[in-house]
């Protein structure tokens, strides 16, 4: 199966950003980690800190993408662009979030981009992505 990980602004700076929040880990820690736990799948990775060079990764990849995480970042709370693209994508997604938004700020409690999803993790930090690709495989199987 082919998964596009989709990442939004900042989170080129895991395990330097706040790291009481979002862990001592690196994005690139977390492309290993999938890509050693899920050996038998391809993943297309992409960050970007630009709303509309993430939704244009999106319509590049979507036929060749059969399932989609995506961790937006800040967009998750304003970007109703990115939710409309994901809308059209052909594959289901699923919102991941490193942190439990709903234990942060009230501004981070509203998710625009979850409505597009079939699902929304908060709070399990890299195994959120573990359990959202576990879902969308076995989704795919039934």
């Amino acid at each position: 199966m082919h998964f596009g990980i989709l990442h939004g602004p900042n989170l080129q700076w895991l395990g330097i950003r706040e790291p009481e929040i979002y862990g001592s880990k690196t994005l690139l820690d977390l492309e290993n980690e999938i890509r050693i736990a899920f050996p038998n799948h391809t993943f297309t990775f992409f960050q970007s800190n630009h709303e509309g060079e993430l939704i244009d990764f999106l319509h590049e990849n979507r036929t060749s993408v059969q399932a989609w995480v995506i961790n937006p970042g800040g967009l998750a709370h304003s970007s109703v662009a990115l939710a409309d693209a994901l809308r059209i994508m052909q594959g289901p997604a699923i919102e991941v979030h490193l942190s439990n938004v709903f234990q942060r700020e009230s501004f981070r409690h509203s998710l625009i981009t979850a409505s597009s999803c079939i699902g929304c993790i908060s709070g399990l930090g890299f195994a959120g992505y573990h359990f959202a690709i576990q879902t969308l495989e076995k989704n795919a199987h039934e």
